[in-house]
């Protein structure tokens, strides 16, 4: 009798329309809601990942140093020194092992503090800034603020590294047309200018630079949805992906909560931790935390 009921219910509800509707996952980036001032020492805070869910590794392109920041206590509650690093722009946690990302593209596998290090065909040129472990694939990704591997203009690239057989897939993973992200509404705001603050009238009229409105910092694997999150720190834009690579949103930072967003990383209930410099005199090295929302599509 009680399954005829529920039946009935079942097909009251879907008749009256009020079958649940679709969600998206979404953040307020107005409304942070958590925000961590952080050392000095960590003034070039440069990137962020997640250690467990209730410590992050942070990492700084001047320093020799991993800081690990607990979650629940809202500070640093360890250091663990290295030797032989410079200019790191990257850091993950995969396999029991700290691995780092270096401006010049080689990455660095830590044990005890002692790194062994990995080239790549990367390199200052490409300036690559951003890392982060991809379980679908099961590789490495590296965002690269700089041209891609081939010169070509008008994009930003992402490459992924296979642990197993050390090599990087030249053939980008994900390619962002930084044409497309200078035409959304919300990146249109953000496109440069060059020659701006010209000091004669007779200069040429400052013109729009699209090739830099996007230049990537940090990456992070979605920890539900495996969409792809890149950030920008020179404009302050978070763009979003699908797996296939194609662009689902672009999110705009406010600059009074990170002045310059370095990394970028999720905890495992969706949560977005975000790591900043200092910005100028008055904003001290920043970790700022979104908790995930669930919005009508």
């Amino acid at each position: 009798m009680r399954w005829i009921v529920l039946s009935a219910v079942l097909m009251m509800l879907m008749g009256c329309g009020t079958a649940p509707s679709a969600t998206r996952i979404s953040y307020d980036f107005s409304n942070p809601a958590h925000i961590w001032d952080l050392p000095p020492e960590l003034q070039e805070a440069s990137g962020v990942c997640t250690r467990s869910k209730d410590t992050l590794a942070i990492i700084s392109d001047e320093s020799m140093v991993i800081w690990l920041f607990s979650l629940p206590q809202g500070r640093i509650v360890e250091k663990i020194h290295s030797t032989g690093l410079a200019d790191v722009e990257g850091i993950e946690w995969e396999n029991g092992k700290y691995i780092l990302l270096s401006s010049d593209g080689i990455l660095h596998t830590m044990t005890e503090g002692v790194p062994a290090s990995t080239p790549t065909p990367l390199s200052t040129a490409n300036n690559p800034e951003g890392l982060a472990w991809d379980p679908i694939s099961q590789k490495l990704l590296i965002a690269c603020k700089g041209l891609p591997l081939d010169r070509a203009r008008g994009r930003r690239c992402v490459y992924a590294f296979d642990l197993a057989s050390q090599t990087l897939d030249s053939t980008p993973f994900l390619r962002i047309s930084t044409e497309q992200i200078a035409r959304h509404p919300k990146g249109a705001a953000m496109v440069p200018f060059e020659g701006e603050g010209r000091k004669s009238r007779f200069a040429p009229a400052p013109k729009p630079n699209r090739e830099a409105v996007f230049q990537p910092s940090g990456i992070a694997i979605h920890t539900i949805s495996n969409n792809i999150y890149v950030l920008s720190a020179g404009s302050r834009l978070i763009a979003e992906f699908d797996r296939q690579g194609a662009l689902i949103d672009l999110h705009q930072v406010f600059f009074g909560h990170l002045p310059k967003a370095e990394g970028i990383c999720f905890g495992p209930d969706g949560t977005m931790y975000i790591v900043s410099e200092k910005g100028g005199k008055h904003i001290p090295p920043r970790l700022v935390a979104f908790r995930m929302l669930m919005v009508p599509v």
